[in-house]
């Protein structure tokens, strides 16, 4: 049922400030107009659908962005939008805006074949579980390795939340064996060999173009990542990618191949790295029950935690038996 009082259409591209304004007023923050212009206009794959809600006065009360990828599922390649930050006018809450948002872009996507995905919050999920075209496909799990333990606890506690100096720029980059961190700041590969180890497994996963990935990770006007090639003896094997927030180091993104070894030794190199910048810690959030789950436990993330559940809609949930899903499929908040 429509909401009474509003009406509905997706958003156009000429009213992202607008758009922007009412993430500012709902967060208290400044986030620059260029970001959301980066977020939401820039993507190799295609522009942001977001559907949105205006009062009587024409005025926007809310919005539901949902951000485009591109995906391996089911032996196919689709488009996939993440839903990604919902906002909602104070003075419209708790009147079902949210939840028709979420209806319309359900009915959009379906429409034109896209696949859907996300991992909402404990607030949200409700509307997830009640809208038809979705369903809860597994959960999200986060492990964590301490890297200085009483300075860990001290965070964890409120009393030490410093981090240490980056001075990775002079140290040499972290290498085990013949396997070695080469840190770059653009990608000049699409890494086929290592979506064609996925394809081999038969494993869901969002789709690293080289295009995509520069403007995921190099193309934020505020967002830092730090990113690095796996290389065997010179040869490319994937690439992971850091987030410092705090004193806290998250590998937001890990792609080389499934296997079991190459995984534990491309983690134990992010940690080598992370603590070059100073992390009191690494956390990794990914899929639950995955391989690169079991090898961070099996190389010192012994922390964990469920760290949300994973929506799908229908048709991709009964296609993805087995997926592998990484906090930088869903990190721009």
């Amino acid at each position: 049922m429509t909401p009474s009082g509003y009406h509905f259409r997706r958003l156009q591209p000429h009213e992202l400030p607008v758009f922007n304004a009412l993430h500012n007023v709902c967060h208290g923050v400044r986030r620059p107009l260029e970001e959301a212009q980066w977020l939401y206009g820039g993507n190799p794959y295609g522009e942001a659908i977001v559907m949105a809600a205006f009062d009587e006065r024409g005025k926007l009360a809310g919005v539901r962005p949902a951000i485009a990828w591109r995906i391996a599922c089911g032996g196919e390649e689709r488009t996939a939008y993440e839903f990604a930050d919902a906002l909602v006018a104070p003075r419209h809450r708790n009147r079902g805006i949210f939840s028709h948002l979420v209806e319309l872009t359900c009915e959009l996507a379906a429409s034109h074949r896209y696949a859907l995905y996300s991992i909402p919050n404990e607030r949200s999920l409700p509307v997830y579980r009640r809208t038809p075209a979705l369903r809860v496909a597994g959960d999200a799990e986060t492990r964590v390795r301490p890297l200085h333990w009483a300075r860990f606890v001290g965070h964890r506690l409120g009393i030490d939340g410093h981090g240490g100096v980056d001075r990775t720029v002079e140290a040499e980059p972290p290498r085990e064996g013949a396997l070695a961190l080469r840190p770059v700041e653009r990608f000049d590969s699409s890494f086929a060999a290592v979506h064609a180890a996925f394809a081999a497994l038969g494993l869901g996963h969002t789709l690293r173009r080289r295009a995509f990935l520069q403007w995921r990770y190099f193309g934020s006007p505020l967002r830092r990542y730090r990113v690095a090639l796996v290389e065997e003896a010179g040869a490319e094997c994937g690439y992971l990618a850091l987030r410092m927030i705090g004193p806290v180091a998250h590998l937001v993104d890990l792609f080389v191949a499934p296997e079991m070894e190459l995984a534990r030794r491309a983690l134990r190199l992010a940690c080598a790295w992370a603590a070059q910048m100073g992390a009191i810690a690494v956390h990794f959030n990914s899929s639950r029950g995955s391989l690169f789950q079991h090898a961070a436990a099996r190389s010192g993330f012994w922390l964990r935690k469920r760290s949300g559940h994973l929506v799908l809609d229908r048709d991709s949930a009964q296609r993805l038996r087995q997926h592998y899903f990484v906090m930088g499929d869903f990190d721009f908040f």
